[in-house]
């Protein structure tokens, strides 16, 4: 028997049965999966969306309950690490917090799979449409569009040589 840690936030919640049906369909349909997810959610600070407050992924009960697991067979999907740019953090943060992550689940499995960010989607968006995206969402974000895409950039760079070594 198989398990899947999946980690991340609104892309994996938007595609968290995908990821479940696909796990079913390559090692049946025992396969354990467990996740640390949600919309805004950080990989090592408390995130608030809407009415909800999320911790850090780093510091949710995923890893308390990975240890009172018994061990078997893992492979782990990291994800969505770019709320943490809009948070107002800095890319050596936020990839500190995406490497601690990665060492936690190296202890559990070395198949890992690690997604970098959706630049080209983020490099389409109108100033217009990023303001009013960061207006709802992270109201608290002070950063323009090509401070994003910067820090998005250098987050992608790092997070290469994350899954090289």
């Amino acid at each position: 028997m198989f398990r899947v840690v999946a980690l991340g936030a609104s892309n994996l919640t938007h595609g968290f049965q995908t990821v479940v049906s696909t796990a079913r369909a390559l090692w049946g349909p025992e396969v354990e999966v467990l996740a640390a997810l949600g919309h805004g959610r950080s990989y090592g600070a408390p995130s608030r969306f809407i009415a909800r407050t999320l911790p850090g992924i780093l510091r949710s009960g995923l890893w308390e309950q990975l240890e009172r697991l018994p061990q078997k067979a893992t492979r782990g999907l990291v994800t969505d690490v770019g709320n943490d740019i809009l948070y107002g953090f800095s890319a050596a943060r936020t990839l500190g917090w995406v490497e601690e992550t990665l060492v936690r689940l190296r202890g559990l499995t070395q198949d890992i799979v690690l997604t970098d960010l959706p630049l080209a989607s983020v490099r389409r968006l109108s100033n217009l449409r990023f303001l009013a995206f960061r207006s709802v969402l992270v109201p608290s974000c002070r950063l323009s569009l090509s401070q994003v895409i910067e820090r998005a950039e250098q987050v992608n760079h790092g997070l290469v040589t994350l899954a090289e070594t």
